[in-house]
């Protein structure tokens, strides 16, 4: 009755409630996870799916139950993982079919059931189609002589396949779960003739063939796109390579079409299958001119002096066994490429420059994943296109997209030593990328790729390699982790300066540095400039490097507070070095004292008075008063520029 639901509801949102908790850690749920799907999946879920014939009488009590159930089994994968609770479902060949008709009822209005049941039966579907067995064995509807190509295909894979494809154009997630299950239903060796049907449909739902709403073409084409980005990741290269161009050529007109510029996951899912059908063009490989470090090594990076040649025959003889491992020569690559491939580059250097995050972090995945099988002349090429996009005439988009390349690029070993002298300037610059736009500034995603980039190259350089560069990256990543105004930013910094410190074990007094500067220390921005920078500049290598930065950058910034907080630390740093202060310091913020910019001058008005207490407290006071009075000497007018303060007065008199 209606007091029993309401209980029995009240009692569910309290489970999920419950569930909900372990979302941050949930393999803290693994131990429970059988004791609490098992019950619902095989009492529940395979029972009536078995229970077709009695549906029809029991419709109202069978879509309780059963949606009851799939909520709960909805909420626990959606916490877990979908990957780790299927595990524990019915897996029986037997139940492919009842569970196909099992969905198509849940299609149907007189199922009154939510999208988490379809959701769930989809995804159970899933591994049941993973079965061993021939698909035309457990159709029970197949006859022995087949009477034409149509049928060919089983009954139980038609039907299957005519409710997936209802699917793909839902809105919610049931459309990923139909993707899945349509990508590994159709990747089956025995499913060929189902698989060529269905790239003739999806070709057809991409142009905008199968219905003129274009309501439902929105919906239907991120699916389609989803469902075909599976099957080429899941897929034999020898089936798909027949259909790759076709695919390829659909991929290409669905990224330029109207649909794409007004939704990002229609850009962003073209992307992801022109990577898939570009890797299909080409044979996998581990291409022998990438750059391969070898020994990765904490304990090796960190040994003393002493013991450094026989780490040094280790690691030699380590990356000569990962040469031999490759069993690849260097004369040993092909250089044969397919003409497409050079189209879906293309499509990758334009997403880098998309205005959408996901679209740029898809094209940098794909390029560095083409790229990893390229002939070495073209996969310099696409280095050297990326790094053209690091223009000072770039969008920050555009620095943002080719920050995530280079990582890629750097993270396989595609972006080799010899580029390192043009490509670290460019990274510099990106850490500290900041364009204001009116009252605000941009740049904050682009200076959290340059870090990933610093990142990446920690893992993927050997120290000898990295050494020259270390003067350059490193005051520049402690720049970011103390003085930036975003806090993942400052974040990302200290753990590219943290990786760094570890694998290449050539940054100074990084030990020292990484235990001060740290994930929580940096937390708060007035922690990290007033405690944490100056602990940094107590280093000679990085005081002189972190002042500059606070006279130039931060002094002059738009964000007000960020000046004040710049002339505090000013205060606290100067201290550590007064003469800096009195030379250097002094004399900029004096000239900028009139500068035409609101904020320069502002800045500089507040960092002199704390750099005259900087030169008070080191008693410096004279030194203060002689350089005065030499700017005095030299600083003298022609006489022709000079109006008498009474003159002026009478002038200004006069115009009033």
């Amino acid at each position: 009755d209606d007091d029993d639901d309401d209980e029995i509801g009240e009692m569910m949102r309290m489970f999920i409630g419950t569930i909900e908790m372990y979302r941050e850690q949930a393999t803290l749920l693994d131990p429970l996870l059988e004791a609490l799907i098992t019950p619902l999946a095989v009492d529940v879920l395979e029972r009536e799916a078995r229970r077709g014939g009695e549906r029809e009488r029991r419709c109202l009590y069978s879509s309780r139950r059963l949606g009851r159930a799939c909520v709960i089994l909805d909420a626990l994968s959606s916490v877990r993982g979908w990957k780790t609770c299927i595990r524990f479902y019915p897996n029986a060949a037997r139940d492919l079919e009842p569970a196909v008709k099992l969905l198509a009822w849940t299609s149907t209005e007189a199922s009154a059931v939510g999208w988490e049941t379809r959701r769930v039966v989809l995804s159970w579907i899933s591994m049941l189609a993973l079965t061993p067995f021939d698909l035309v064995s457990i159709d029970s509807a197949t006859s022995v002589t087949v009477a034409s190509e149509h049928d060919a295909v089983p009954l139980v894979v038609r039907e299957l396949v005519t409710e997936c494809k209802r699917c793909l154009g839902d809105s919610g997630a049931t459309r990923d779960a139909a993707a899945a299950t349509l990508a590994k239903l159709l990747t089956r060796p025995d499913m060929s003739e189902a698989l060529i049907s269905f790239f003739d449909w999806a070709g057809r739902a991409l142009k905008g063939l199968i219905s003129n709403d274009r309501q439902e073409l929105s919906f239907l084409i991120p699916g389609v796109l989803r469902a075909l980005a599976g099957i080429y990741k899941s897929g034999a290269r020898d089936v798909l390579l027949a259909h790759a161009e076709r695919t390829w050529r659909d991929a290409s007109e669905t990224f330029q079409s109207e649909y794409a510029k007004s939704s990002t996951l229609v850009r962003q899912l073209s992307v992801k299958l022109a990577t898939r059908v570009g890797l299909v063009f080409m044979k996998p490989r581990v291409v022998s001119w990438r750059y391969n470090r070898g020994s990765r090594c904490l304990q090796d990076n960190l040994i003393s002096a002493e013991n450094k040649p026989n780490s040094d025959g280790a690691a030699a003889n380590s990356q000569t066994s990962t040469s031999i491992a490759s069993g690849l020569a260097s004369q040993g690559d092909s250089d044969f490429v397919d003409e497409a491939v050079d189209d879906i580059v293309e499509m990758f250097l334009v997403g880098l420059r998309d205005t959408d995050t996901v679209v740029r972090w898809s094209a940098a995945k794909g390029l560095g994943r083409i790229a990893s099988r390229l002939p070495r002349d073209f996969g310099d090429e696409v280095v050297g296109a990326v790094l053209e996009c690091l223009s000072i005439t770039e969008s920050d988009s555009t620095w943002h997209g080719a920050c995530l390349a280079l990582a890629e690029l750097a993270r396989r070993g595609l972006l080799l030593p010899s580029r390192l002298a043009e490509t670290i300037p460019l990274v510099v610059e990106a850490l500290t990328y900041d364009v204001r736009r009116g009252p605000h500034s941009v740049g904050s995603h682009v200076r959290d790729a340059a870090c990933y980039v610093c990142w990446a190259f920690a893992r993927a350089y050997a120290p000898d390699v990295f050494a020259p560069y270390v003067n350059e990256i490193a005051p520049t990543l402690l720049m970011v982790a103390c003085f930036d105004r975003e806090v993942n930013c400052r974040r990302a910094a200290s753990a590219a300066f943290q990786e760094s410190v570890g694998r290449l074990g050539q940054f100074p007094h990084g030990i020292d540095i990484v235990t001060v500067a740290d994930y929580f220390s940096l937390g708060a921005k007035v922690h990290a400039s007033l405690t944490v920078a100056p602990y940094i500049c107590r280093f000679d290598e990085y005081r002189v490097p972190m002042l500059e930065h606070i006279l130039d950058a931060k002094l002059t910034h738009w964000e007000r507070s960020s000046r004040s907080l710049a002339t505090q630390t000013v205060s606290v740093l100067g201290d550590l070095d007064p003469h800096w202060i009195l030379d250097i310091g002094l004399p900029t913020v004096l000239d900028r004292a009139c500068h035409s910019d609101l904020p320069t001058r502002h800045g500089a008005i507040l960092a002199i008075g704390e750099m005259i207490l900087v030169a008070n407290r080191a008693n410096l006071t004279p030194c203060l008063e002689a350089r005065k009075k030499s700017r005095r000497r030299h600083t003298k007018h022609p006489a022709s520029q000079v109006v008498s303060r009474k003159r002026k007065r009478a002038h200004a008199r006069g115009n009033l």
